[in-house]
């Protein structure tokens, strides 16, 4: 059996190419994609957070059992 990779950049801080700078937005957005996943397939999700904002408090213990939360602030090498 598969699983449902969702990705997510919750603080974007400013990156220019980002539309939707605004963070409370962007995680309603991304909660209510997730809970869409969970409407729509039978799949264990997987949502990969990578500005170190975790999300999971926001899901009840019922949805957890189905959702892996990884939560890390990825970081930029620039100049290697």
């Amino acid at each position: 059996m598969g699983a449902l990779l969702l990705t997510g950049c919750i603080l974007p801080n400013g990156m220019v190419l980002t539309a939707l700078q605004d963070a409370e937005m962007r995680k309603h957005q991304y909660i209510d994609a997730i809970r869409f996943y969970l409407r729509a397939t039978d799949l264990p999700i997987v949502f990969a957070e990578n500005s170190g904002t975790d999300i999971s408090s926001a899901f009840d213990a019922d949805e957890k059992k189905r959702i892996e939360f990884i939560t890390f602030l990825a970081t930029t090498m620039i100049g290697t």
